[in-house]
């Protein structure tokens, strides 16, 4: 479930709701604009919800209004708004990433108040929600995203809540995607292990298109090791267990791990499942007012495309060069259910 942040009655509506159908070992999935991540643009987005609130149209309409005036402020020099990621990473561009729809519906909701996590996690204890994780794997695993000093001073702090929000400040984070549960049942180090290897997983692009490396906010996470090559090359086969990939079990975890946190790799359905008539319905609705860049896979999960393969699949335009091996992979992960996964 996606936990939209918005008043206190309706947060308590949803906290109400989830408290009823939410049983023992369920999870609840929350995601919300977070602070300290956007700190620097709650100005922007004051002005901006201010401005819209004294023009007439759709809320599409008055956006544009509200950001014509931005524009014009911006140019006699409005420091508050300069320092703006939003404003200045997308309301300044001529050709932007997103939609006006987004804008309207994402800047001009009368309750948008990004939240720091102490806030929601005390809100969820109230109903005995226990936070166990993120769904952006890479969080979970401090070496991946923290510097070691990072991490040492984030080591003294006891209060888990304390140290969470402590990390959100070392990460500056804008967006978090919470998985929350009741009474969870813990695993081992060693059942964690044995589950990993029993879950079948599939690779997420071409095995041409895989660099062995991940920015993040403490570095270069480089994983380019004989065990992550094998993992790759066997999946670009054919998804499969993680156990039958005849590697030594603590190699194909560690090594799994750092290619699932950067995307690489992801756990899928046992089963295949077909998905052709998803993917043309898609194709049919997709239009560039709405773009809607999604592919499914079989597997049970999708990808979202890049500009230029999501045009050259819907007849837009040419494909490039680089690539070309796209249009393999996605033929084969598009496919009917495999006669191994039946």
């Amino acid at each position: 479930m996606v936990f939209i942040v918005g008043s206190m009655r309706r947060r308590a509506r949803i906290c109400g709701f989830l408290s009823i159908v939410t049983w023992r070992g369920g999870l609840v999935y929350l995601s919300y604009n977070a602070m300290p991540g956007w700190a620097a643009d709650l100005p922007f987005q004051y002005l901006v919800n201010a401005l819209a609130q004294v023009t007439s149209g759709d809320s599409i309409a008055r956006f544009a209004a509200a950001e014509m005036t931005l524009r014009q402020l911006s140019a006699v020099g409005v420091p508050a708004l300069n320092i703006s990621p939003i404003f200045s990473r997308e309301l300044t561009r001529q050709h932007r990433r997103l939609p006006p729809s987004y804008f309207a519906h994402e800047y001009l909701a009368g309750a948008w108040q990004p939240r720091y996590v102490t806030e929601v996690r005390a809100e969820l204890a109230t109903i005995d929600l226990q936070p166990i994780g993120s769904a952006t794997f890479a969080d979970n695993f401090d070496s991946f995203v923290l510097r070691n000093a990072q991490r040492a001073a984030l080591a003294e702090i006891e209060n888990d809540d304390l140290r969470e929000l402590t990390r959100d400040y070392m990460l500056l984070q804008r967006f978090r995607r919470d998985v929350f549960s009741r009474d969870p049942t813990g695993l081992s180090e060693s059942e964690q292990r044995r589950a990993l290897l029993r879950r079948r997983f599939a690779l997420m692009r071409p095995e041409s298109a895989v660099t062995y490396s991940m920015p993040t906010a403490a570095g270069t996470l480089r994983f380019d090791t004989p065990c992550a090559r094998s993992l790759v090359a066997a999946l670009a086969r054919s998804p499969q267990a993680l156990g039958k990939l005849g590697q030594p079990a603590s190699d194909v975890v560690a090594n799994a791990l750092a290619l699932t946190a950067a995307e690489i790799i992801r756990p899928v359905s046992n089963n295949d499942t077909p998905v052709s008539a998803l993917n043309a319905a898609l194709a049919e609705l997709d239009s560039e007012a709405i773009p809607l860049p999604f592919c499914a896979l079989r597997g049970g999960t999708a990808l979202t495309l890049e500009a230029a393969l999501h045009r050259y699949l819907r007849g837009r335009g040419p494909l490039p060069k680089r690539l070309r091996p796209w249009r393999d992979f996605l033929a084969r992960a598009t496919a009917g259910p495999s006669v191994a996964a039946r």
